[in-house]
């Protein structure tokens, strides 16, 4: 019985054994263990400890240069150390390209300040050109990849790093091509006097279209949960480093002690367990706080400047909208115009018929009275098939506008996330026409923009993060010390059938840092300080020349419109009227009645392009100076 009864708690050690081999690798690989009958954790000396570096610095490789996954797991001997992915500020480290719903995905933009950036390959990347935005200066356009589902840039040991400058890249949305036919050969509007019509009082102004692109676009609501993933971060990060429980047993004999035989310690088999508790000596945990904390930070400001981008994309869509209603109205207009002239000449046309009929029948008119009744009838006729043309292409357009209303609406309500039944009625309460001179000098607008710009804010805060990191990898350099303690140990005396006797130990067990302080992280956090301070001023000029560009294009395009108001339009609408008068007196005039109407209608279309890129062109001065001075 006692020989059964030793074998089965041999049996149970061994046991815990195996299952301190499975489940406490850690430990092993930490090397704890201290003098008696061996280390707790088995017998021998202490393994080497592994390098363990938290979030913020280049991972530890493996064999052939791989990252080692295996410090990735939280709570594991390095303690929490926040999302490994692209967030602002840590390097990837999947060899992969991200995917929709990938954890580690950040869609807000790729890291500012963080190690392991890669400054290369960052030009010439081209956009991606989604419905839903328009192409403006390099502030807004970056020329850096795409910071959503672009292919990642794979660095040696198997980091890889996508990044851009905070800033998304905006969605394109297109001028409609309002007719098919160049406006500038065929008649879009003419005979228009009416005034530009703002909408109807209930319309959707631009001040409530914001505030429902805000509350309601589907891409705002899917990169808010970028903060919240921030935090989450910040918890991890704070996370302390886990104890670890360890059993063993040692001197178990194969077969029994004998007196010939008796082992080692006098031929007692040893069972203990011990606890390591890990100690931070070098304030590893805050520093990964602070790095979180500086991450989330980036965050936020990146948002603001994917809502930036997307303001700037409404307010293209909201021109695109208020400008195809007036190429609508137009069209109508004209439509209407030209019906009522055409009109006028069949009326002329049915007239002089029965003029011409009068003077046939009459005998009193001679030839040439009759030659000349109908004369005046073929010139009637040609006259009303050129209207009659006329007619028909402005009947062609009114259809084709109105389709292009239809677009840009369901454009605008795309933006706003309006349900199908609201984007076919939807009506604006605006008008294309504004006129508003800047507020300000330009030296008062640059200081605005440099104060005001979330993706320059973006970059600060990613300065500061790129600080943080270097904190980190220097408290990196010293591993964590571990307490050692075991509580319980049992010496069995049955093979000689003496009693069992207990004890207790205690011991440290302390990584030396004499080849590995962490020098190639420690230098390549303070080289990315370097790289993000020059890139911070390389955006800065950036946004001073897109301000600059922003300035000239609105006195540029204002110029304009004054000039085609005090000067160009009132000539073209002189012309016309007196090639109608000269038509009305003479209807062989029509074809100059026509060509008339037709460079009309060009400076018409000129015109209306021109109170098109003005009004973006206000607009556009919002969006880089990062704050609304315009209406």
């Amino acid at each position: 019985m006692d020989a059964f009864f030793r074998r089965a708690w041999n049996l149970a050690g061994l046991v815990i054994v195996l299952v301190s081999l499975i489940g406490g690798s850690s430990a092993r690989a930490q090397g704890i263990g201290f003098g008696g009958g061996g280390p707790p954790g088995g017998q021998g000396g202490g393994g080497p400890i592994e390098s363990v570096v938290p979030r913020g610095s280049t991972r530890p490789t493996g064999v052939n240069g791989q990252v080692s996954r295996e410090l990735d797991d939280f709570g594991g001997l390095s303690g929490g150390r926040a999302r490994g992915g692209n967030s602002p500020g840590s390097p990837l480290l999947s060899g992969f390209s991200r995917s929709p719903g990938d954890l580690d995905e950040d869609k807000l933009g790729h890291p500012l300040g963080a190690p392991g950036s890669e400054a290369f390959r960052r030009v010439n990347a081209p956009p991606i050109p989604t419905p839903g935005g328009r192409i403006g200066p390099s502030g807004l356009v970056s020329p850096a990849p795409e910071p959503r589902s672009l292919s990642s840039i794979h660095l040696p040991g198997g980091l890889e790093r996508q990044r851009d400058r905070a800033e998304t890249i905006r969605q394109k949305v297109t001028h409609p091509n309002f007719d098919p036919i160049s406006a500038s050969s065929h008649p879009t509007p003419a005979l228009v006097t009416s005034l530009e019509d703002p909408g109807p009082e209930d319309g959707l102004t631009l001040d409530r279209a914001i505030d429902l692109l805000i509350q309601q676009n589907l891409d705002l609501m899917a990169l808010r949960y970028e903060i919240t993933k921030s935090q989450a971060d910040i918890l991890t990060a704070g996370l302390r480093t886990n104890p670890i429980l360890n059993a063993s047993s040692q001197l178990v004999p194969y077969g029994e002690y004998t007196v010939e035989r008796p082992g080692g310690s006098g031929g007692q088999p040893q069972y203990g367990v011990n606890v390591a508790l890990p100690i931070d000596v070098s304030r590893k945990r805050r520093a990964r706080v602070a790095v979180a904390s500086q991450a989330r930070r980036v965050s936020e400001a990146q948002l603001q400047n994917a809502v930036r981008s997307l303001i700037d994309n409404l307010y293209t869509a909201y021109v695109n909208v208020l400008a195809a209603r007036e190429s609508a109205r137009f069209s109508a207009d004209f439509l209407a115009g030209i019906t009522h002239i055409l009109e006028q000449a069949e009326d002329d046309l049915r007239r002089k018929q029965t003029d011409a009929e009068e003077a046939k029948a009459d005998a009193r008119n001679g030839p040439e009275v009759r030659k000349k009744a109908e004369q005046a009838v073929k010139d009637a006729s040609r006259a009303v098939d050129a209207l009659r043309d006329q007619a028909q292409q402005a009947r062609f357009q009114v259809r084709r506008t109105a389709h292009a209303l239809d677009r840009t609406r369901v454009i605008l309500a795309q933006l706003l996330n309006l349900p199908q039944d609201q984007a076919d009625s939807l009506q604006l309460r605006a008008r294309l026409r504004e006129f508003y001179p800047l507020s300000a000098p330009s030296e008062v607008l640059f200081r605005t923009a440099l104060e005001s710009r979330p993706d320059l804010a973006a970059y600060r805060l990613g300065l500061r993060r790129a600080e943080a990191d270097v904190l980190l990898a220097r408290a990196n350099r010293i591993p964590d010390i571990y307490l050692v303690y075991q509580p319980y140990t049992l010496q069995s005396g049955r093979a000689f059938g003496v009693k069992d006797t207990y004890s207790w130990a205690v011991g440290v067990n302390v990584a030396m840092p004499v080849f590995n302080r962490n020098q190639g992280n420690i230098a390549r956090a303070s080289a990315n300080v370097s790289q993000t301070q020059i890139e911070l001023t390389s955006i800065e000029r950036r946004v001073l020349d897109d301000v600059k560009e922003a300035i000239r294009d609105f006195q540029l395009s204002e110029e304009e419109m004054l000039e085609l108001e005090r000067h160009v339009l009132p000539s073209a609408r002189r012309a016309l009227d007196d090639g109608y008068a000269q038509y009305r007196e003479d209807p062989s005039q029509v074809s100059e009645y026509v060509d008339h109407q037709k460079d009309y209608n060009e400076v018409l279309q000129q015109y209306r392009n021109v109170l098109t890129e003005h009004r973006q062109n206000m607009l556009q001065l919002n969006t880089v100076l990062g704050v609304r001075i315009m209406p």
